[in-house]
């Protein structure tokens, strides 16, 4: 399956110009039996090089039905509409608090933080279910999962001020995690 998708983007994308980008190549960086990191590199419209990195999963298929949802265009491109298949908002939480209970990054926590915020809820069918592939009880451990909140403290600025114009206040954020948390204990 990864060598068809790596042909299949690498053929229909390499020497394309869209909008002033330029795309020059698609390159394998990584692959196993659980999925495939792909680099597409590119000149952004100024000529300066670039890549975007795909990482794509083969492990498991998502427990909820993928839904379609648009593409946006923020930089007001003349582009086709074009919409994309991605998963539901509730099971990408599971996969954050997945994520977060196996190498707990600190964008992890960003990401958890982000879809609470815009009102997305835990839903304990999916967290069981994703927490099993990890071969751990099925069970969600708050006290195991604050704690690895909690240790993302000294990385917290570090890490996420590459990517973020403001990074928000740790403990606001711990707060606000909790607060979700014990939302659904009651």
């Amino acid at each position: 399956m990864a060598g068809s998708i790596f042909a299949g983007l690498k053929e229909s994308v390499t020497g394309q110009e869209v909008h002033g980008i330029e795309f020059l190549s698609v390159i394998e960086e990584e692959r196993s039996e659980n999925g495939v990191r792909l680099s597409v590199r590119h000149k952004e419209t100024s000529g300066h090089p670039t890549s975007l990195k795909l990482d794509l999963s083969f492990r498991e298929l998502p427990l909820a039905k993928p839904i379609l949802k648009p593409i946006l265009n923020p930089y007001g491109y003349d582009l086709p509409t074009c919409e994309i298949h991605a998963m539901a908002l509730d099971e990408m939480l599971a996969e954050k608090v997945r994520a977060l209970i196996a190498r707990g990054a600190p964008r992890d926590v960003y990401d958890v933080w982000f879809l609470l915020r815009n009102d997305v809820r835990f839903n304990g069918g999916f967290i069981a279910a994703k927490l099993k592939v990890l071969k751990r009880d099925n069970v969600f451990e708050t006290a195991l999962f604050l704690s690895r909140v909690e240790e993302k403290r000294e990385e917290w600025k570090r890490d996420l001020n590459p990517l973020l114009v403001q990074v928000p206040d740790f403990d606001q954020i711990r707060h606000d995690i909790e607060k979700a948390i014990s939302a659904i204990e009651t």
